[in-house]
This record gives C-alpha cells, structure tokens and sequence, in this order.
C-alpha cells in the first residue's frame, strides 16, 4: 500500500511540473514565431554571411585552424543559394524547395 501511495505522488508530482513546464516553453515558442513572421512576411529577398571555424589535430602541427566562408542568398519563398569558399575547395548549392499541396 504504502509504495502505491508513493508512486501515486510522485506521478501526480511529475506531471504538474512537466505541465507547468510545457505551457513555458510553449509561450515563449509561440512569442519567437509570432515576431519572426512579423518581421519576415515582408521580405522578398535576404542574404548573409557566416564564417564556420573548426580545428584538425595534426600529429607534428598540433590543433591547425581551418575556416569556410559561405553566402547565403535566400529568394523568398523557395530559393536557397549557399556559396562555400575554404580550405577545401569552393562550393555552390542550388536548392529549390517545393510546397506540395495536402491530398484532401
């Protein structure tokens, strides 16, 4: 008796915090959505660039730094270009992404 009133609690404990928890992150999950098509629904076109660092252990060398430079072009709402430059070589990646309609 006593070890099903001890599991009784603590599921009843688990689930209001795992609740209290869930409607948290849910809220603010739906703020950041909400101001991101805010500012989004406008824009026809956008682009950045970024700038990925990574080591390589090299046994004589030690830690040797290397880099890849990449633009991204986006053409709202279903082009992507990604533009890659580094030390292995230059990169380009067309992608094209196709909405399909739901079958009813």
């Amino acid at each position: 008796m006593n070890r099903k009133m001890m599991f009784i609690i603590g599921f009843l404990l688990m689930t209001i915090t795992t609740q209290s928890q869930a409607q948290r992150i849910d809220s603010a999950a739906v703020y950041i959505l909400n101001r991101t098509t805010e500012s989004l629904q406008y824009i026809k076109s956008r682009s950045f660039k970024s700038v990925m660092t990574y080591d390589i252990f090299n046994e004589s060398l030690g830690l040797v730094k290397h880099s890849v430079n990449e633009k991204v072009s986006i053409k709202f709402p279903d082009k992507i270009k990604i533009t890659s430059t580094g030390d292995k070589g230059n990169r380009m990646e067309l992608i094209t992404i196709i909405m399909e309609e739901p079958i009813t």
